[in-house]
């Protein structure tokens, strides 16, 4: 969950490739901090798993846009963000579909992101897992 991730993967973009990336680590649980470090340092897109609602919000009014409830490698989340193909379900974290949008930012029971997935444009990452979900037995 972005709330708690203690790394945030930045990744410069130009022209829909990456040139450059880096690793910052991001200390304690207050919210209004990491809002006002991740605009500090110039993100102004996050793509992130799972977040709660009040992050998200504090975020956006920091003037960084959300993009949330993504899982998946890295290199695929960012082909989707620079391909303008994030909306489609191959991105989202299982249980997310296009219509649910995760069940509202912060609402309900959400994926386990704690391996550390999401990313900003510069960007937060890592190889996160996809959740805890079963296959409906038959």
């Amino acid at each position: 969950m972005l709330d708690t991730a203690s790394k945030l993967l930045l990744c410069d973009l130009d022209s829909g490739q990456t040139v450059g990336t880096q690793t910052i680590e991001l200390d304690g649980p207050d919210l209004n901090e990491r809002a006002k470090l991740i605009c500090t340092l110039g993100i102004r897109t996050l793509l992130c798993g799972a977040v709660s609602r009040l992050f998200h919000q504090l975020l956006e009014a920091h003037h960084v846009q959300v993009i949330p409830w993504l899982g998946g490698p890295v290199e695929d989340i960012l082909r989707g963000y620079t391909n303008g193909t994030l909306e489609q379900e191959r991105y989202r974290l299982p249980g997310c579909g296009r219509r649910l949008r995760c069940r509202q930012a912060g609402r309900g029971r959400g994926a386990d992101t704690s391996g550390g997935f999401g990313q900003s444009a510069r960007r937060r990452g890592g190889q996160g897992r996809r959740g805890n979900y079963r296959k409906k037995q038959e």
